[in-house]
């Protein structure tokens, strides 16, 4: 699951954002509301994206949402980095995640 959803250029009802955090089935709603959101954009022609983190999971969640591409949340190793901490598992998590989505024929973006 994600941790934000950023929606640009489209009108959200305060009722849906209600059913999305207090929902007993959080997850599944929003997937349908991304699923719903995701194919009105795609109808006006817009390419679409997701921010998320550099998880399989998420990844697949994101194919079978039919975006067009990703961007990974590089975050974590970026703190990695920072703070002069080891990051060689980090960076090979991002390297996994990107080839995965390659496979998949998502474009790949990435960032924090």
């Amino acid at each position: 699951m994600w941790n934000s959803i950023i929606i640009t250029n489209h009108q959200i009802k305060n009722e849906d954002i209600k059913k999305i955090i207090n929902g007993k089935n959080s997850s599944i709603i929003i997937k349908n509301f991304l699923k719903k959101i995701i194919l009105r954009l795609k109808k006006n022609g817009s390419r679409v994206s997701l921010f998320i983190e550099p998880k399989i999971k998420d990844i697949k969640l994101s194919k079978k949402l039919n975006v067009d591409c990703i961007e990974l949340h590089t975050g974590k190793i970026c703190n990695l980095i920072n703070k002069s901490k080891p990051y060689k598992s980090e960076f090979q998590k991002i390297t996994a995640a990107v080839n995965y989505a390659y496979k998949l024929g998502l474009e790949v973006h990435a960032g924090h």
